[in-house]
């Protein structure tokens, strides 16, 4: 086992979840959304931002494999 790709491959999964994070918090920023209740600050925690990164992810996978056929 190759422990040098299994330890960037999470560095790098890990990018893309700060990335989301980010994206998340910027969000946040720009519309004031701020989570109250509790029912808010589950959804906004283990949906939205999960949500945010799957995103991120997704576009990147995208990008690396938009020329392949």
């Amino acid at each position: 086992m190759d422990w040098t790709k299994v330890i960037l491959s999470g560095v790098k999964y890990f990018g893309v979840a700060i990335i989301g994070v980010l994206i998340a918090a910027l969000t946040v920023a720009i519309t004031g959304f701020k989570p109250e209740g509790p029912l808010q600050v589950v959804i906004a925690q283990y949906l939205v931002i999960p949500l945010l990164t799957a995103i991120v992810g997704a576009l990147n996978n995208i990008r690396k494999h938009w020329g392949d056929k």
